[in-house]
């Protein structure tokens, strides 16, 4: 996509509000030390790379923040959190676990709200408790979502169900590498 096409984009009144949703905090302007991105004619333009630059920060949902040399750093006004809710009511916090899964308290839930989870969406995220399995929709088109079965104040834990074939796997080698250690070392002993 051409920078007039990017500048064009990102001036549209919507494109906030993507940013916003997508959990998006900070739209970064590179240095082009390799002399590829700020072309014209094929040729590195420093004009081009200042005036995209200033048509940035016309921008109003951004707001210029400190830079490192010539790298422009802008953050989005209000960007939202990772999870998120459109009900207003609804608290959430949520605890990092690994890159598939988090902890996720919730109170002040009503029945049918819905929390936002700005991960493009696939099916294979889910969120769970004791007795609670919610299956993830899709948000916006774009994002996963959970619909909350229940009122009340209750935590969930959310993870990508592929990654229970990654851990059997790692302990089926794991298995398969202390069998292995323990047959060579028992060799090794009879030998002796």
């Amino acid at each position: 996509q051409s920078l007039v096409n990017i500048l064009k984009n990102l001036k549209q009144d919507q494109v906030n509000d993507l940013l916003s949703e997508a959990s998006i905090k900070y739209l970064i302007v590179p240095y082009d030390s390799e002399k590829e991105i700020f072309l014209k004619d094929r040729k590195y333009d420093e004009k081009l790379y200042l005036d995209t630059l200033r048509e940035i920060r016309s921008i109003k949902y951004l707001h210029e923040i400190g830079g490192f040399g010539k790298i422009g750093v802008f953050e989005v006004v209000n960007p939202r959190d990772h999870f998120w809710s459109p009900s207003e009511k609804l608290s959430i916090a949520y605890e990092y676990i690994n890159p598939t899964k988090y902890n996720i308290n919730i109170n002040n839930a009503k029945e049918k709200d819905v929390i936002v989870f700005s991960e493009n969406y696939d099916d294979k995220w889910i969120a769970k408790s004791e007795n609670i399995v919610i299956n993830s929709l899709r948000y916006k088109n774009r994002y996963n979502s959970f619909v909350l079965p229940k009122s009340g104040n209750y935590t969930l834990t959310m993870y990508y169900t592929p990654q229970d074939w990654v851990n059997r796997g790692m302990a089926v080698s794991i298995v398969s590498f202390t069998g292995i250690i323990g047959l060579l070392i028992g060799f090794r002993l009879k030998k002796w």
